[in-house]
């Protein structure tokens, strides 16, 4: 960058330059979490935080320089961001998504990010699409076009899944993030719609142009607000929890909760069953594996084998997200209870409140009534 652009930079630059600094901390604290906890959502997110400040920074260098590298950079950035929300809503609603639905997603990602590396030599002199302040060719039309309609499909799966979740006995702090939530993707559809609009003659209006950037703007500053108090509400699903059990290689149950008033728990001859599934696959999962799913019917069992103990939660959709989160748990139970398992084991004796490690490891369960499943 040359020394005289430095000197040209707006308010409205270091106002971007100070969004991208104030991104960067969540970034950390999410990293950190990951690192702790190894669930993927927290990759994920620190990711979009990260993503989001090279995009802010570029933005100002595009804007002040006007080099077609920067905007190139800059809107790989944006798209690389909504392939983050991408990979997450998918997490979040399926076990097993659609070819479909995938394929359309990645496929989108991939021909808008090649698209962006042949500005050059497919768009030059063309007169179409975005010009730049000093008439670089950015984009064309229907490059922008095949951009917006694949943020628009993310921004759609994004509040579809929030939509279909049902949350159970919330707390106060999980329910103010889950309409944080809402009210985030519904901000994303409508900015995104506006783009996409604009492509078919819709006015190109300063002020419709800043209604769609605060509208954008809007929802990450809600996201970021979300994680300075509840990071945990990131890995909110559709997914529903029964229960969860802690057994040993013998097949001795060490430690229980079921949640009040799930359907998934209702029987009571349940816990017996869960065990004899269990039991009938322990031989095929290795130390250190987990078995993402035993089909009970309208139930669905994931099963970790860590520390010569078998760790599983009944659930309605085993998720990714439950299938790291189930991990966790089982990182943080043999942390706090290693030196009274073998006691407990030997005893036939159940360890009473597990509660702490379920919080850690699901606060999306915080506000649930726990209680021992026996």
């Amino acid at each position: 960058m040359a020394l005289w652009a430095i000197n040209n930079l707006e308010f409205s630059h270091y106002l971007m330059i100070l969004a991208g600094i104030i991104a960067l901390l969540p970034s950390y604290k999410l990293f950190r979490l990951y690192l702790e906890t190894k669930i993927d959502e927290y990759l994920l997110f620190g990711l979009v935080f990260l993503v989001s400040t090279m995009f802010t920074f570029t933005s100002v260098l595009a804007d002040i320089t006007d080099e077609l590298i920067y905007w190139i950079l800059n809107y790989s950035f944006r798209n690389f961001t909504y392939f983050l929300f991408f990979t997450h809503t998918v997490r979040m609603i399926w076990s097993k998504p659609s070819t479909f639905i995938v394929y359309l997603g990645v496929i989108q990602y991939a021909v808008v990010q090649l698209l962006l590396f042949l500005w050059s030599p497919l768009e030059n002199d063309v007169g179409a699409g975005f010009i730049s302040n000093q008439n670089i060719d950015i984009y064309s039309t229907s490059n922008r076009l095949i951009a917006n309609l694949f943020q628009l499909y993310v921004a759609v799966l994004f509040l579809y899944g929030y939509l279909t979740i049902k949350l159970q006995n919330p707390s106060p702090d999980l329910l103010r993030s889950f309409r944080i939530m809402i009210a985030v993707s519904i901000t994303l559809v409508l900015s995104r719609l506006i783009r996409v609009a604009q492509n078919f003659g819709f006015p190109n209006h300063v002020l419709i142009e800043l209604i769609g950037t605060l509208l954008l703007l809007g929802g990450f500053a809600l996201i970021a607000y979300i994680f300075a108090y509840n990071p945990g509400a990131i890995m909110l699903s559709r997914a529903q929890i029964g229960g969860i059990m802690v057994i040993s290689e013998a097949g001795t149950p060490l430690a229980s909760v079921k949640f009040e008033g799930s359907e998934l728990v209702g029987s009571s001859t349940l816990i017996s069953g869960v065990i004899t599934a269990v039991e009938s696959v322990m031989g095929s999962i290795h130390e250190g594996t987990i078995l993402n799913e035993i089909d009970a019917g309208d139930r669905s069992i994931i099963v970790h084998h860590s520390n010569r103990l078998y760790f599983m939660i009944v659930t309605n959709l085993p998720t990714p997200i439950l299938r790291d989160s189930l991990r966790y748990f089982s990182m943080i139970f043999t942390k706090l209870y290693y030196n009274e398992i073998e006691g407990f084991r030997n005893s036939g004796r159940m360890i009473d409140n597990i509660n702490i490690c379920v919080d850690q490891a699901f606060p999306y369960t915080v506000g649930l009534q726990n209680e021992p499943w026996n």
